[in-house]
């Protein structure tokens, strides 16, 4: 018996808004939103006296940590759900506009 209740079942949009041929999804919009508070709870900390970072290092940590993010995503999203399709066709690596990403590619 299969319970797992899918997004679209549940007569709701994956995407925010659409624009042309741009649209934001509600996935893009969390990683955003986190993103952004986290810069923001950092720059926080670091006002206190003693704190182990400036804020150059902490745009630099958030910098790393996008770009980590993002590249951890995409390729977890490879390796773990499609390595098949993508060692048939390398450049379809590139296709972000078809989506895939993997909160566990992310983490790591």
């Amino acid at each position: 018996m299969n319970s797992i209740i899918h997004f679209n079942e549940l007569g709701l949009s994956p995407e925010l808004f659409r624009i042309g041929g741009f649209a934001l999804r509600w996935y893009a919009l969390a990683y955003v939103a986190g993103t952004i508070l986290g810069w923001i709870y950092l720059y926080r900390m670091v006002r206190r006296d003693g704190a182990p970072l400036s804020r150059e290092q902490v745009d630099d940590l958030v910098l790393w940590t996008i770009l980590g993010v993002i590249l951890g995503g995409r390729l977890g999203y490879i390796f773990f759900y499609h390595p098949a399709q993508y060692w048939a066709d390398p450049l379809s690596i590139f296709a972000l506009t078809k989506g895939g990403m993997s909160f566990h590619g992310g983490v790591l």
